[in-house]
């Protein structure tokens, strides 16, 4: 018998080679559906190499939806709303994602519980119902007799983190840790050296918990491992320096291997600020935040779309237009409002419908601009009076 494969993020990144040419023998000669959506699943969060992954993804969800399977429903309705692999249609996204959570499906419903909970999908959090429909299903399985479920577990303290703070949360991230959801170590590491602060208030802690998570498969547990250590790089010996720098890179490539693709975005910061004593280097920076982007990084999309836009790179404005719609699609604000000001100017007219149905009004609405501030470093991104159309009275955002 087949070994079950989880399809959770962070464990799709344990499956052997093996496993992988199990899964394509019970695809192509008994049509196994379970295996199917494994390997979409593994398609669309491991497969770096493959030449359109997502594509490929897509086609064989849409064929398990076909045959009934409403965890590919719930799958399909992510991509359909990011428009990857295919078209963006948030109107079917939401249909297939209600059709999941209404047959019961456990992962539609973690979907939904995230949505809720951080308020995605262009809808405002609401994490008091997120956590009314947790509670509801965890007395569910207690009355059907049914053993506990960690993810469960794991979006409740999510739910109480947002309505209460950290420290309520962390019995629960703690105990979802503890049944086997991996994520929830960097939960409870936060949750430990953080407190209900902004500020790290016990390294010593913090780094504890994060080897832990680490030690548990957590590669953002061990990114943050790599990078905390090297807060007092600049008072190591020039000796101590250079194994210290190599240890970091080698864990810092590990960790985006492993599923951290902030790794990446970090790794092309270093390079395009000249940190840990390396050269300004723009292409290594690209290539780095470019591999951040394949995964679906906003911010690595957002440092690419500012590359050139202020002439870091050499690059088309073609390429600069179609980043900033990847990250209208990934709910990018200053990104759709790139892709929009793009569009009234005249390009990215290939996508007309896409953009006046989806982008256009969320730019177009009073609130857009509310609360608006540039990131931390505001070479990024930003919009420029000289950007925003001026001349048809649709809107002006210093005005």
């Amino acid at each position: 018998m087949r070994k079950k494969i989880s399809t959770v993020y962070e464990d799709l990144f344990f499956v052997s080679e093996k496993e992988i040419e199990g899964l394509h023998k019970a695809i192509y000669e008994r049509g196994d559906i379970e295996a199917t959506f494994v390997y979409a699943r593994w398609l669309i969060v491991c497969a770096d190499s493959y030449l359109d992954p997502y594509s490929k993804a897509r086609s064989l969800l849409e064929g398990l939806y076909e045959q009934g399977s409403m965890e590919a429903a719930a799958e399909l309705s992510e991509l359909c709303y990011k428009g990857i692999g295919g078209p963006v249609d948030r109107e079917r996204a939401s249909k297939l994602l209600e059709e999941s959570v209404a047959a019961g499906c456990d992962y539609g419903r973690r979907i939904m519980y995230r949505i809720l909970i951080y308020g995605q999908r262009g809808l405002k959090a609401d994490p008091q119902r997120a956590l009314d429909d947790v509670l509801a299903a965890i007395a569910e399985r207690e009355e059907q007799g049914l053993a506990s479920d960690p993810w469960l577990t794991y979006y409740r303290g999510c739910a109480v983190e947002q309505l209460q703070n950290r420290t309520a949360a962390l019995p629960f991230f703690e105990e979802a840790a503890q049944g086997g959801v991996i994520r929830a170590w960097l939960d409870v590491a936060v949750a430990y050296g953080y407190g209900n602060d902004t500020e790290l208030v016990n390294q010593d802690v913090y780094m504890r918990w994060l080897a832990k998570g680490a030690g548990h498969g957590n590669a953002e547990c061990a990114f943050l491992y790599a990078l905390e250590s090297m807060s007092d790089y600049e008072n190591l010996p020039m000796f101590t320096r250079l194994f210290a720098l190599k240890d970091f890179f080698l864990k810092l490539r590990s960790a985006y291997r492993n599923g951290a693709v902030t790794a990446a975005v970090i790794l092309g910061d270093i390079y395009y600020n000249g940190e840990y004593d390396q050269e300004v280097d723009m292409y290594k920076a690209w290539t780095w935040y470019e591999k951040a982007a394949k995964k679906l990084d906003i911010t690595a999309l957002e440092k690419m779309f500012a590359m050139i836009k202020h002439g870091k790179v050499e690059r088309s404005q073609e390429e600069a237009d179609e980043i900033a719609l990847k990250g209208a699609r990934l709910d990018s604000k200053y990104l759709l409002a790139e892709a929009v000001i793009a569009f009234t100017q005249g390009r990215l007219q290939e996508h007309a419908d896409e953009i006046s149905r989806y982008y256009e009004p969320i730019f177009d609405s009073e609130d857009f601009f509310d609360g608006w501030s540039a990131p931390e470093n505001d070479t990024w991104v930003h919009i420029d009076d000289d950007d925003l159309p001026d001349d048809d009275g649709r809107f002006d955002a210093y005005s």
